[in-house]
């Protein structure tokens, strides 16, 4: 009898041990299921965070590109006085040395009537 009840004895300890294997596995399948989950969220929330900086980036070059066409049209505009200012410059730049060349031309002509005077 004892022969008989050892190999069900044997049977029920194989029984129990599988039990607690399938328990375990499945505690660890959850626990690996958990954390990928985790990891998803964790990605969701990246993403989140992404196309939140990505819109504010967003607004910030639609910005930009707003002062830019503003900035050119002023510039447009200005461009013609700009162009007077060069060349008013221009002009002052050839006045200024027209009047460094007629003050040494009239320096000689000083010197010239001093000498022809002392005679």
């Amino acid at each position: 009898m004892e022969a008989a009840e050892s190999p069900n004895g044997s049977q029920q300890n194989l029984n129990e041990l599988a039990v607690d294997m399938f328990k375990k596995s499945a505690e660890y399948v959850e626990a690996e299921l958990a954390v990928a989950q985790d990891d998803y969220k964790l990605l969701a929330d990246l993403n989140r965070e992404c196309d939140m900086t990505y819109a504010g980036l967003r607004k910030i070059g639609g910005n930009l590109n707003k002062q830019l066409k503003e900035m050119t049209e002023k510039h447009a505009a200005l461009k013609p006085y700009l162009e007077m200012i060069d060349s008013i410059n221009e002009s002052t730049s050839k006045l200024e040395a027209v009047a460094y060349m007629m003050d040494a031309y009239s320096k000689r002509l000083e010197q010239k009537f001093k000498t022809l005077e002392k005679r």
